[in-house]
Formats: C-alpha cells, sequence, structure tokens
C-alpha cells in the first residue's frame, strides 16, 4: 500500500509500506520528525490505509 506523509518530517513523500502498518511506522521509514513537530494530536498506534495522507503539524511559536 502506499501513503503519503507531509508537513513537519524529515523526509516528506510517499512510501510504500506492508499492510497493517502504523504512523509510527511510517514516521520511521521518512526519517523521524523534524525538532518542531506538534504530536499532541497524532495517534502513532494508528493503522494506515492505502492512500491515507498523514500530515504532522508544525508547533505554533
Amino acid at each position: 500500500m502506499q501513503v503519503e506523509i507531509k508537513g513537519a518530517i524529515q523526509n516528506p513523500g510517499v512510501y510504500t509500506l506492508k499492510r497493517n502498518s502504523s504512523i509510527s511506522s511510517l514516521i520511521q521509514m521518512s526519517g523521524g520528525l523534524s525538532e518542531n513537530s506538534d504530536t499532541s494530536r497524532i495517534s502513532f498506534n494508528y493503522i494506515l490505509q492505502d492512500k491515507d495522507v498523514v500530515v504532522i503539524p508544525e508547533k505554533k511559536m
């Protein structure tokens, strides 16, 4: 399955993952979070679906 990740992430883009992969796996695959990422609204255990788009928000200054 293919999933897109963008926002406050090291390497935004489209990644190919195995079925039943979590957001945590996607973040790890994309190089990790940036220093200014706001994860307060992210469920790291959420199981992704094909064609999902994940946006990691930035902390508001």
